[in-house]
């Protein structure tokens, strides 16, 4: 395959891994947590993983915790696959509180609301520069490698994410608090309604503490 189908399958993966991206009323956000868990804290790395079902991509997932309860969510996306050649890199900054136990999950879990404050997608190579500013991606035409641009509230080939974006999730540390599990590693912005978070836990595909 030549580097521009590559490059459009990663586009397509770029945009699922935004999809379900609809703004949040706050009253929807459910109750805030007393605490933060800081068994979380630190760098959590799932490894290199086919991008969503995509085989011509792959690519890397970083969750970042700090102890005052911010997170980072860090996507590369990849056109080997061996998570060697980066492509594009796309970032979600924001809050996160822990608000008690979930119900109904094998083997248990804790409910974890995610806040949105930022996303931001950079080009990391000349021929992802050269793609998204020939699809105009997210109504963006002056990508160029390693800056930075922030997408919040930009049409992104139909899907848009807005700051203050709510995401309903469960998670669960094992092995020691070594292993994380969380409730949907693949499309992580899809459950933005309190109704849908998960009730299983994605034990196939593990964050590991770094």
């Amino acid at each position: 395959m030549n580097t521009q189908w590559k490059l459009t399958g990663l586009l397509a993966a770029l945009t699922l891994s935004l999809a379900g991206c609809g703004g949040m009323s706050t009253k929807d956000k459910g109750a805030k947590g007393e605490e933060n868990d800081v068994k979380l804290t630190g760098t959590w790395d799932a490894g290199c993983l086919k991008a969503d079902a995509f085989k011509l991509t792959h690519k890397t997932n970083l969750l970042v915790f700090s102890a005052i309860g911010d997170f980072d969510r860090v996507t590369t996306l990849y056109s080997g696959d061996a998570c060697t050649t980066k492509e594009v890199e796309v970032a979600v900054h924001g809050t996160y509180d822990v608000v008690g136990d979930a119900d109904n999950v094998d083997g248990g879990a804790q409910n974890i609301n995610f806040t949105v404050h930022s996303a931001t997608v950079t080009p990391k190579s000349d021929n992802a520069v050269k793609l998204l500013t020939g699809t105009k991606y997210c109504g963006v035409t002056d990508w160029s490698v390693d800056k930075e641009v922030d997408i919040a509230g930009k049409d992104c080939l139909g899907e848009k994410l807005d700051e203050g974006q709510v995401v309903f999730d469960i998670y669960r540390l094992q092995n020691d608090d070594k292993t994380l599990l969380v409730g949907d590693s693949l499309n992580w912005f899809d459950n933005t309604d309190s109704k849908d978070r998960p009730t299983q836990l994605a034990t196939d595909r593990p964050y590991n503490k770094q």
